[in-house]
């Protein structure tokens, strides 16, 4: 399962379940330049889409697994 979010200004997080592992990609691009990070983590298998909640310095994803929500903080520029 995969998501993609778009939070403006050329930011961008995208997400995949890869079995048991979570898989956190971030561009950013604007003015001739682009970043790009990547992190992977154990959460478990997603048992429903993530949830994005936008913050002043970027956003803060809450993933279902068994078990409850587990929840990442991505920071943007």
């Amino acid at each position: 399962m995969a998501f993609v979010c778009e939070l403006g200004s050329g930011y961008s997080i995208y997400l995949e379940n890869r079995g048991t592992q979570t898989v956190v990609n971030t561009s950013t691009h604007g003015a001739g330049q682009q970043q790009q990070s990547s992190s992977s983590f154990e959460t478990g298998t997603w048992t429903a889409p993530p949830r994005v909640y936008r913050t002043g310095g970027g956003a803060t994803i809450a993933i279902s697994v068994p078990g409850g929500d587990r929840f990442v903080q991505v920071q943007g520029q």
